[in-house]
């Protein structure tokens, strides 16, 4: 009698332990399907991110162009400024040099007409350099939020890369196995 029931306990526990084994190969099968689902999704991810450091290259190529751009015009008009401050000393040593009057009040006109246009010129491209200032002002914001995504994609690939979810899934498989084996040697 007493080794019928250690018998049919034994039959009970075997079929216990592998409605347990089942149970887990389930769980592990629906946690491979995850990691697959993770690992494709962090491959979209990991594109993503490569397409924005292209864009983040691009733009700031972009605003390499448009800088070197502003400082050659800045420099044209900083020449444009000094042969007119050499032109407007020109006149006025003219001026002091000349009998006629009349003639250094002309020269003196002409090179005020041209401090004006230069000054009016000046004031344009202190616009435009604000503008691009403001320009690259949100460039730099749109660069560093760039960047902010793209840590934050590092940090999804290294808490969903391959080693974190195995890792998770593995534990939770042998802490199973371990309490289900302990069940057995307890009743032995």
């Amino acid at each position: 009698h007493s080794h019928a029931e250690f018998e049919r306990k034994m039959i009970q526990e075997i079929d216990s332990s592998r409605m347990d084994r089942e149970d887990a190969e389930r769980k592990l099968e629906v946690a491979s399907k995850s990691v697959s689902k993770l690992r494709a999704e962090f491959q979209e991810l990991e594109a993503k991110r490569k397409s924005s450091e292209e864009y983040l290259q691009r733009v700031m190529d972009g605003h390499q162009k448009e800088i070197s751009r502003i400082e050659a015009l800045i420099a044209r008009q900083v020449r444009q400024r000094n042969a007119l401050s050499e032109k407007l000393t020109l006149a006025a040593k003219r001026s002091q040099q000349s009998a006629k009057r009349e003639s250094a009040l002309a020269n003196i006109q002409a090179e005020k007409a041209g401090l004006t246009y230069a000054t009016e010129s000046l004031a344009g491209i202190e616009d435009e350099i604000n503008e691009v200032q403001s320009r690259l002002d949100d460039m730099n914001d749109r660069c560093m939020d760039q960047q902010k995504l793209s840590k934050r994609m590092a940090e999804l690939a290294d808490r969903f890369g391959a080693r974190g979810v195995q890792t998770f899934v593995l534990q939770n498989v042998v802490d199973v196995l371990q309490a289900c084996s302990q069940t057995y040697l307890d009743d032995l």
